[in-house]
């Protein structure tokens, strides 16, 4: 019901809109009021831009409850040490390769502007 009420809205929609200081009709996309003088150009309406907001609102919530799960699990399975043991050097050892790699892109970024 509001979508054809709004629809009719739009069909009987002035394509003019009233000055702020002397109320003359202009257009919608006029900058300058011909009656008075009145320049729009601070009341255009700028581009947004994309708003990205990161709601941590539960996150200390959800890393406690995933550290409960890691010592329960520690509890009950005593071979989840192990595996737990296995998982994090190799976690270790990606990381220390992904610095050695970086650490030698820097090292001929360097070589090559003879920094």
């Amino acid at each position: 019901m509001s979508q054809v009420f709004q629809g009719l809205k739009k069909k009987f929609e002035s394509k003019h809109k009233k000055c702020p200081s002397c109320g003359a009709k202009i257009s919608k996309t006029a900058r300058i009021c011909p009656e008075c003088g009145q320049n729009f150009i601070f009341h255009v309406p700028e581009p947004k831009s994309w708003q990205f907001s990161l709601n941590t609102e539960n996150c200390c919530s959800i890393f406690l409850i995933l550290l409960i799960a890691i010592a329960l699990l520690y509890l009950i399975f005593p071979l989840f040490k192990t595996i737990f043991l296995i998982i994090g050097v190799a976690v270790v050892v990606i990381i220390l390769i992904i610095l050695v790699i970086f650490a030698k892109l820097v090292y001929r970024i360097k070589k090559m502007f003879n920094f």
